[in-house]
């Protein structure tokens, strides 16, 4: 299973030699928490704020999964983004639904078929949080569970389908590969503390590094608290901030 993996990710990762690569936010928070969900259907509220970047912002988060059949799971992201010193202060996001589908499975071992679409149905361009263009990203996944430890990895692929017309040529955006490598061990017995680490390859060797921690308390069988932070790293013109802080509640249903 990991070598089927290993040959996904070379495939995924060779095509991308587009140079344009404005930085976008990354919610690593809510796509670790996706890939790593039990296969049940949940409403997630978040709050996010980042710091560090022209300008900051404040983010209101709805995530609702869905389950498809036992072997798929969808979920619907939609954010609201609050902006700090510029004219447009405020706006609708873009929507984005998340998809992952077990391929192979073993016992403690899992194999994903793993999908973003970006749909550009922001009522604003609120850059570098909701760009309005249509991007999709597919790639693979790789979870297993070693007694109270689950670590993952996964790799995929942004394909920029769509950009608005009129954008600054410093907000364009391109195709972009993405791995991504991370850790959860059940602390005591509701409480899960998690790290990972993200990087993304653009165009002329240029990257970007996210780093992240995570905090999820089980405060009972269908409601969970989470606490996350994300820390940007990479080239600069690439980042979108220094750091991030994201606080949610889930409910599964």
């Amino acid at each position: 299973m990991i070598l089927l993996f290993v040959i996904a990710a070379v495939g995924v990762l060779t095509p991308f030699n587009r140079t344009l690569a404005a930085g976008l936010y990354i919610d690593a928070a809510g796509e670790i928490s996706f890939l790593n969900s039990p296969q049940n259907r949940a409403i997630t509220g978040r709050l996010a704020r980042n710091e560090g970047t022209d300008p900051n912002a404040t983010m209101y988060l709805l995530d609702a999964t869905f389950t498809v059949k036992s072997y798929a799971l969808v979920e619907i992201n939609i954010p609201f983004v609050a902006l700090e010193q510029v004219d447009v202060e405020r706006g609708l996001g873009d929507v984005t639904i998340r998809a992952r589908a077990r391929m192979f499975e073993r016992p403690h071992r899992k194999l994903y078929f793993v999908s973003f679409l970006r749909t550009g149905s922001g009522t604003t361009r609120v850059y570098p949080y909701a760009s309005q263009s249509i991007d999709l990203e597919l790639g693979v996944a790789y979870v297993d569970t070693l007694g109270h430890f689950d670590w993952w990895a996964s790799v995929t692929g942004a394909y920029v389908t769509k950009e608005p017309e009129g954008i600054p040529e410093d907000q364009l955006h391109g195709d972009f590969g993405r791995v991504g490598a991370g850790i959860d061990v059940t602390a005591i017995r509701s409480l899960r503390i998690g790290a990972g680490a993200m990087a993304a390859f653009f165009g002329e060797g240029r990257s970007r590094q996210l780093y992240l921690a995570m905090l999820q308390y089980q405060r009972s069988q269908w409601m969970t608290l989470s606490l996350s932070g994300q820390v940007e790293g990479g080239d600069e013109d690439e980042r979108v901030g220094d750091f991030a802080i994201i606080a949610g509640i889930r409910v599964t249903y």
